[in-house]
Parts: C-alpha cells; sequence; structure tokens
C-alpha cells in the first residue's frame, strides 16, 4: 500500500508519497549506481571511510545526471503545499544541507525497509545521518 508521510526541516513541511513499484525500482537502480561502488568504503573503522566514500560518490556523479535524478526522487513530493520540483531552486537556493535532508527523507520513506535488511540500514544511517554545524 502507498504511504505519504511529512516532515518538517528547517521550518518547512515536506509531504512526499512512495513511488509506485516500477518507477521506485527504476530509481533504487540509478540510486545503486552512484551509492553502490561508495557502500565498501564505510565497512570498518577505516578513519577516511566517509572521506573515501565521498570521493567515490563524487567521481561517479554527472552534472546532468544527478540532477536530474535528484529532481525524479523529488517527483512525489511537496514542500508547504508547493511541487518540489517546480520550486526546487528557490527553496534550496544556499540551503544545500536541507537538499540534503529532504533527499534523505524521501530515500527513507521510500527505499526504508530495503535498506534495512541485510546490514544496509547502519550503512544506510551513516550515509544520512545529518552533519552537525559547528
Amino acid at each position: 500500500m502507498i504511504e505519504t508521510k511529512e516532515e518538517t526541516i528547517n521550518g518547512k513541511t515536506y509531504i512526499t508519497t512512495q513511488f509506485m513499484a516500477t518507477q521506485g525500482l527504476k530509481l533504487q537502480i540509478r540510486l545503486g549506481k552512484v551509492i553502490g561502488p561508495a557502500i565498501g568504503q564505510l565497512v570498518g573503522d577505516n578513519e577516511n571511510a566517509m572521506g573515501n566514500f565521498l570521493t567515490i560518490i563524487f567521481e561517479k556523479m554527472d552534472e546532468e545526471e544527478t540532477l536530474k535524478l535528484i529532481k525524479d526522487l523529488m517527483r512525489n513530493t511537496k514542500v508547504n503545499n508547493q511541487d518540489l520540483t517546480k520550486v526546487f531552486d528557490e527553496v534550496f537556493a544556499g540551503q544545500y544541507m536541507d537538499l540534503f535532508d529532504v533527499i534523505a527523507f524521501i530515500i527513507r520513506v521510500n527505499y526504508g525497509s530495503f535498506f534495512a535488511l541485510g546490514g544496509f540500514g547502519s550503512l544506510l544511517t551513516k550515509i544520512l545521518q545529518p552533519i552537525e554545524e559547528t
């Protein structure tokens, strides 16, 4: 059954509805192509694990494909009752941490059960943990 979830991030209310199965699987494969090769870097207690993870992620990212993937992930999401893909630039201008937090929210809503299996949950938690500002 398709669920809709709501989360407030930095004072804005985001509502996302789970993808239909076909759309969700296609997006999961695209996400896996970016994140998959880097997951191995998070295993173990390597002090450079996160840096290595991010290096691999950024090496795999293509500007246009990454932007398209992010907007496709946000297709079923609204912010303050507006289609997020239509107000993307305005909402996230200078708010890149909010952007990552919203992506994490969408991934949790759509893929939380998958990533909870086989140890992926603990790795995903490392990836999607908000970075506290100092």
